[in-house]
C-alpha cells in the first residue's frame, strides 16, 4: 500500500501510522488441541539466482483464445458424434433400401 501523499509539500510522502502487525490469538486450549506448535521465527534470506528482465503482457487475448479453443474442441467432438450417428443412419437406410429391392426382385407378379 502506498504511504499517502501530502501536496501541500510538494508530493513528498506524509510520515503516517504504521500499519498494525497482524496477530492472531487462540486459547492455550484450543491450539494444544489443534497440536499447533509455537516457537520464535528464525530470519533467513534467499540469495538471488538468476537477475533477469521481461515484459509483463495482457494475459486477456491469451485467457480469450483459450475459452475459444474449448469451445470448438467442444463443437468438434459433437460435429464428430453427429457425423458418425448421420453415417450410422445412412447405413441402415442403403441395407432397408437394398433389402426392399431384393424383396421386390424375388416377389411373383400377381401372385
Amino acid at each position: 500500500m502506498a504511504a499517502p501523499v501530502d501536496k501541500a509539500a510538494g508530493g513528498a510522502p506524509v510520515e503516517g501510522d504504521k500499519p498494525e502487525d497482524f496477530v492472531v490469538k487462540i486459547e492455550k486450549e484450543r491450539w494444544k488441541a489443534l497440536a499447533i506448535a509455537t516457537g520464535k521465527p528464525e530470519k533467513t534470506g534467499l540469495q538471488p539466482r538468476r537477475i533477469a528482465f521481461g515484459r509483463v503482457l495482457d494475459p486477456t487475448p491469451i485467457v480469450t483464445l483459450d475459452g475459444d479453443l474449448a469451445a470448438a474442441e467442444a463443437a468438434l467432438a459433437a460435429s464428430r458424434a453427429e457425423n458418425e450417428r448421420m453415417q450410422k443412419a445412412a447405413g441402415r437406410r442403403r441395407e432397408y433400401i437394398a433389402q426392399t429391392r431384393r424383396d421386390r426382385a424375388g416377389a411373383v407378379p400377381g401372385g
